[in-house]
């Protein structure tokens, strides 16, 4: 292809997110499952358009998402298996709320963000995405779904790479519904959970069925982290917030940490070379998304730990590109 070419194929990029969106809406790849799927059966199944269905899905299949046999059949591939509600490593919430209004209407105000430095969403809703989702209960709900959908892949590599079994209480601070801990547990039977977040999160905790290991404490870590534990874990945390609040939350762990603990700042990391990754896309999402939102480089991360009262001890990469960033208390 032409530079040109090139440059509009890049262009066209949201068509692509759109129609990953409406897949995984209708549930296409659920439907198609193990078999080959008629797009006859798959319209009567979504109750679609059958020729508006086939230009779609023919348009994802020539990306290699989906494969299209004779008579306008598709089966499932690696690339869309992850968009099954019940795959492992399903994306299927994460590619529905980026067809969302919150995610079109913050981006389209992209120059708002690149001019002011402010998030987007101020320009498109008046609020940040966190206030946002507090009047919209479905962008709400499919925002929760994706963090548990993350925390179910993190959670598979995590163990592997960490070893949890030296923890007699490991709390998971901003924890969502209790995904990840109820998997450490799990394979750490002897470890008492604790589950902090605020009250309307924690109020649809996932059960685990480890009540005796699994303790829910309600509240806001930008005020009080009133826990103590021998490991605390912040996953996907500090990235939605700006450095202060980052030094708040990190300043309120520490004065709660016994001197043995550790913390465990899951993030991913930002290279400084030019090579596009996945912290790149992330870091422009936080600046529309998020109120002083960012991706962080490792130096940035030690900065901020020591200001706050830490030491980094070690970064453990994670195939998945997230990191796991071990600091102890100074």
């Amino acid at each position: 292809m032409t530079p040109r070419q090139i440059m509009m194929h890049k262009v066209y990029g949201y068509f692509t997110t759109s129609c990953l969106s409406v897949v995984c809406k209708l549930e296409l790849a659920d439907h198609i499952g193990n078999s080959i799927c008629s797009i006859e059966e798959l319209a009567d199944l979504t109750r679609c358009n059958e020729n508006s269905l086939y230009r779609m899905m023919h348009f994802l299949s020539s990306q290699d998402i989906f494969v299209e046999e004779d008579n306008r059949k598709f089966r499932n591939n690696s690339l869309s298996e992850v968009l099954k509600k019940t795959s492992e490593s399903s994306i299927n919430s994460y590619c529905q709320g980026h067809g969302s209004q919150l995610y079109w209407e913050s981006w389209r105000n992209l120059e708002h963000s690149i001019r002011t430095g402010e998030p987007a969403t101020k320009s498109a809703f008046g609020v940040d995405a966190f206030e946002y989702m507090k009047s919209d209960p479905e962008t709400a709900s499919t925002f929760n779904k994706t963090m548990d959908d993350l925390a179910t892949a993190d959670a598979n590599v995590i163990q592997k790479y960490y070893d949890f079994s030296k923890f007699n209480t490991v709390a998971d601070i901003g924890g969502g519904s209790g995904k990840l801990l109820s998997f450490i547990i799990n394979d750490n039977p002897k470890i008492k959970g604790i589950l902090f977040d605020q009250p309307h999160v924690v109020q649809n905790t996932f059960s685990p069925n480890i009540t005796n290991q699994f303790e829910v404490v309600a509240g806001d870590f930008l005020s009080d982290i009133p826990v103590i534990s021998d490991l605390y874990i912040l996953r996907h945390i500090l990235h939605d917030w700006d450095d202060e609040r980052c030094h708040q939350i990190l300043s309120l762990l520490r004065e709660r940490m016994p001197k043995h603990a550790k913390l465990l700042v899951i993030e991913l990391l930002v290279n400084k070379d030019s090579t596009l990754s996945t912290a790149k896309y992330q870091d422009l999402n936080m600046l529309v998304m998020m109120n002083g939102g960012r991706e962080r480089s490792i130096q940035q991360f030690e900065n901020m730990g020591i200001k706050a009262g830490f030491k980094l001890c070690q970064v453990i990469p994670l195939p998945t590109e997230m990191n796991i960033i071990e600091f102890q208390p100074i």
